[in-house]
């Protein structure tokens, strides 16, 4: 890894059309994304709404017509769903799982979190809409 001076941090990658981004030692394990597979857009917009507005997420990106293939109840079923793709910072994960959960159709709803590196102004971004 490189050391950046102008923001103490080091390059831990580039990409053309994000340009160079910068791992800082504050940002390290801050800033997530949940991916939610949902069976509808009525179900997908319910549950973007309710995040959104209420400031647990910056933003959801709908993905629609998605097909999905997995076990349930000891047979394989191949459904059509909707995946959200949640940006916020860590510490209202459970919170999101929560809501998730009571808005949710599914028993067992898919809710994956991942740590994200970013540009800075994109992570400062998610940090002042995701309360």
């Amino acid at each position: 890894m490189v050391e950046h001076p102008a923001v103490n941090g080091r390059v831990v990658g580039s990409s053309p059309t994000v340009g160079v981004f910068y791992f800082e030692k504050n940002m390290k394990k801050k800033y997530i994304s949940i991916f939610v597979t949902v069976p509808n857009v009525k179900v997908a917009n319910k549950i973007t709404e309710f995040l959104v507005e209420n400031k647990l997420v910056a933003c959801v990106n709908i993905i629609p017509k998605i097909k999905s293939v997995y076990w349930w109840e000891n047979k394989i079923c191949k459904s059509n769903e909707q995946l959200l793709i949640m940006k916020s910072v860590k510490n209202n994960f459970n919170k999101i799982v929560k809501e998730i959960k009571k808005l949710h159709p599914y028993e067992v709803p898919e809710i994956v979190c991942v740590d994200i590196t970013a540009n800075k102004d994109y992570l400062n971004w998610i940090k002042e809409y995701a309360k």
